[in-house]
């Protein structure tokens, strides 16, 4: 009757953790993408940055991508 009443301790997991982070990443990545013209009219400065940041994002896409089309 011990065992019964023992509480299961369920935790969230490696793989839970990592798909509510890349979910996180790319909600994020849109809001920026979404405000940048906003964010660079209030910070001139950040223009560099954000063009940067989305350059590097798309090589990374496509990186995968050629990855994924050669095998």
């Amino acid at each position: 009757t011990t065992t019964k009443n023992k509480i299961q301790n369920i935790s969230f997991g490696f793989y839970n953790s990592l798909i509510v982070f890349i979910f996180l990443v790319i909600f994020f990545s849109r809001i920026l993408y979404f405000s940048q013209n906003f964010i660079i009219d209030k910070f001139p400065g950040s223009a560099f940055y954000l063009n940067y940041f989305f350059e590097s994002i798309r090589n990374i896409f496509e990186i995968i991508r050629d990855l994924l089309i050669i095998y």
